[in-house]
């Protein structure tokens, strides 16, 4: 089978979305990519990533594949979730302490934690065009907004709270353990006791 053809059998396959990644490990050169960008059946939407007319823009999905180690966090995390109403004016992401964010547009946020805590708490999530991303869970989202309680905006803190303690899904332990593990328990118990009670 020719190159070509490969990647329009993978496009059919894959919701109209192919990488350069995915075309190296088939063995296909990236100039058949770059050709077919060039007699318009292919766009380029980020760095190797192309999509055909069929495929949809994801902005979160096509951001996650080209930065691997961002984690969605804060008001893109809620959202992505399904949990606010407010839609993020740019990506609140969080990376480890020591990454290099040299290549993330301006248009990111990003949050440096610790790599002890930088796992805690990801899960995956489905964008809008039921693409696979990586989130922080609702107890994590609600860790980071106590921890950095005076760098977040009031309102969005006091809905997060109020809409985590209406919740019927609240994990409460999970809360808790880590709480524990980013040295805030006393800061969430207070929280709780206030919101809760």
């Amino acid at each position: 089978m020719k190159y070509r053809e490969q990647i329009l059998r993978y496009l059919k396959e894959n919701h109209g979305v192919v990488t350069a990644s995915w075309c190296k490990n088939n063995a296909i050169p990236s100039i058949y990519l770059h050709r077919m960008e060039q007699d318009g059946t292919l766009t380029k939407v980020g760095r190797g990533i192309y999509i055909d007319e069929t495929g949809d823009y994801d902005e979160f999905c096509f951001f996650q594949m080209t930065h691997t180690k961002c984690i969605y966090s804060y008001l893109s995390a809620l959202y992505l979730q399904g949990r606010t109403d407010q839609t993020p004016q740019s990506l609140d992401v969080t990376v480890y302490k020591g990454y290099n964010p040299h290549r993330l547009p301006n248009s990111v946020t990003v949050h440096y934690v610790n790599r002890e805590i930088y796992e805690l708490g990801i899960t995956d999530v489905k964008t809008n065009f039921g693409n696979i991303v990586r989130a922080y869970d609702m107890e994590r989202i609600l860790c980071d907004l106590i921890y950095n309680r005076e760098k977040v905006s009031s309102e969005l803190f006091a809905q997060t709270v109020k809409m985590y303690g209406k919740s019927t899904d609240k994990k409460m332990m999970v809360l808790f353990n880590y709480a524990e593990k980013m040295g805030i328990t006393e800061d969430v118990q207070r929280l709780m006791e206030v919101y809760y009670e």
